[in-house]
C-alpha cells in the first residue's frame, strides 16, 4: 500500500459517507493508487471475457461501496480487503453476464401457433 499508516483513511471515509463531497474526493485521491494496484491484480487473474480496464474497475468498486453505505473500517487494510471482495464480485458479475449472452441470454422466445 502506498499510503502511509498515519493517514486518516477511516475518518475520511466516515466523513465522506456523511455527505461531504470534498472529503470523499480527498479519500478517493488518497486511495486511488492502492485501489488501482488491487484492480490490476484482480484483472490479471480474471477470465478474459471481462472487458473492464483498471480505471473502470476502480470506479465501479468505489460506486458499489458508496451505494452499500459501508463506512466503518478499522483501518486501511480492512478497507482494502473489503474493496478486494467488491472487485471480485464485479468481475464475477461481468463474467456471468458474458457467459449468459453466449448461451442465448438475450434471445426472445417465441411460441408458434400450429393451427395456422
Amino acid at each position: 500500500m502506498s499510503s502511509g499508516a498515519g493517514e486518516p483513511v477511516p475518518g475520511l471515509l466516515r466523513e465522506a459517507a456523511a455527505g461531504d463531497p470534498q472529503t470523499e474526493s480527498q479519500a478517493f485521491d488518497l486511495l486511488y493508487d492502492d485501489l488501482a494496484a488491487l484492480a490490476r491484480l484482480r484483472l490479471s487473474r480474471a477470465p478474459r471475457v471481462t472487458l473492464a480496464d483498471t480505471g473502470a474497475l476502480v470506479h465501479e468498486c468505489w460506486l458499489r461501496m458508496r451505494r452499500a453505505g459501508t463506512t466503518h473500517f478499522a483501518d486501511q487494510g480492512h478497507f482494502m480487503a473489503y474493496a478486494a471482495r467488491a472487485m471480485r464480485s464485479i468481475v464475477t458479475d461481468m463474467a456471468r453476464r458474458s457467459a449468459a449472452g453466449r448461451r442465448g441470454g438475450d434471445v426472445v422466445q417465441v411460441t408458434f401457433d400450429t393451427a395456422a
